[in-house]
């Protein structure tokens, strides 16, 4: 039989969710702007960092759409 979760529960597990996809972003936002300046990169946008950034920012479009397609479907 199937239990249902308490209204504490699902308060938790959301909040939980909410503060899992805040470090993720916040992750990201640092490998994308803080990384490349403390390492002296100022060139970020061009060379072989382009490539690199790229990914990281369809890495960060995809999370952000399961993150957003998992908490609105509960």
């Amino acid at each position: 039989m199937l239990q249902r979760r308490s209204f504490v529960q699902r308060v938790l597990y959301r909040l939980r969710q909410l503060l899992l996809s805040l470090a993720g972003f916040f992750l990201l936002q640092y490998l994308l702007f803080v990384l490349p300046q403390a390492l002296g990169n100022n060139l970020t946008l061009s060379g072989a960092m382009l490539p690199i950034l790229l990914l990281i920012l369809f890495a960060y479009a995809a999370a952000a759409l399961l993150v957003i397609r998992n908490v609105w479907r509960g």
